[in-house]
């Protein structure tokens, strides 16, 4: 008995300290920007490398990225591989990093210019 209060514990202590999930002006989950800057060096690198690489290029280069970040990459995977094609349609406007990110609702506040 001791012991599963204890464990009850150490699993709710675990659950409370998870991102929680706010919604942003699109309504899309933005777990309090914690990847917004992966998302503005994903978009940077894209215009660098060319605005008309599209959808591919981005997912190939998602997985690169998010490989990076060790125990966090599938999380960092599924949170940037659902804003693919409009990230793409962004970096085709040539919109900046910062706006871009904002825009999928991965960065917390609006780019100050």
């Amino acid at each position: 008995m001791k012991y599963t209060a204890v464990i009850f514990v150490a699993l709710i202590a675990c659950g409370m300290a998870l991102p929680s999930k706010r919604k942003g002006p699109a309504g899309k989950a933005e777990l309090g920007g914690i990847l917004c800057d992966t998302c503005k060096q994903l978009v940077g690198e894209a215009e660098s490398a060319g605005a008309g690489l599209g959808a591919p290029w981005l997912e190939d280069q998602i997985q690169k990225l998010c490989a990076e970040l060790g125990i966090f990459k599938q999380f960092c995977c599924d949170e940037l591989d659902g804003t693919v094609e409009a990230l793409a349609q962004l970096i085709q406007q040539d919109l900046p990093p910062p706006l871009c990110c904002y825009k999928v609702d991965l960065c917390d506040a609006p780019p100050s210019y």
